[in-house]
């Protein structure tokens, strides 16, 4: 799967949060017009150096370029790039608060209404699980 295909999902999964995680679509849009505004990054791009490693931009570091990886970095760009998401409002390969399954199960991407409610650990709005392209 692409992660043109996560994209086109977006906006079933806003509504899912909505219902699911109790957000009035009243709450939501003003969050997220304090989003937009939060956004101060400018188009984020992938890059790569010479050593097969690839940036993060929500880890702030190089990572082993993997397909898993590449996949994941594609994703957060277009979160920002075309959702108008902050990196502030994200965090990569964490265990989300009230996970289920195994206790040491993690997320690819954590994405919150807020930046507010991440540093609050408050529940996220979407969870995502990334997979590299076969």
């Amino acid at each position: 799967m692409t992660p043109a295909f996560f994209l086109a999902c977006l906006p079933a999964l806003r509504i899912i949060c909505q219902k699911y995680l109790g957000v009035s679509s009243e709450r939501y849009r003003t969050v997220m017009k304090k989003t937009k505004t939060q956004t101060t990054l400018g188009t984020l791009e992938i890059r790569r150096d010479s050593n097969g490693k690839i940036w993060s931009h929500i880890r702030q570091k190089w990572l082993v370029e993997t397909p898993e990886e590449r996949v994941r970095q594609e994703y957060v760009c277009a979160l920002v790039n075309e959702y108008e998401y902050s990196i502030e409002q994200m965090e990569e390969e964490m265990t989300p608060p009230g996970a289920r399954g195994t206790a040491n199960a993690r997320a690819d991407i954590v994405l919150w209404h807020t930046v507010a409610d991440r540093k609050s650990k408050e529940n996220p709005l979407v969870v995502v699980e990334c997979k590299a392209n076969n």
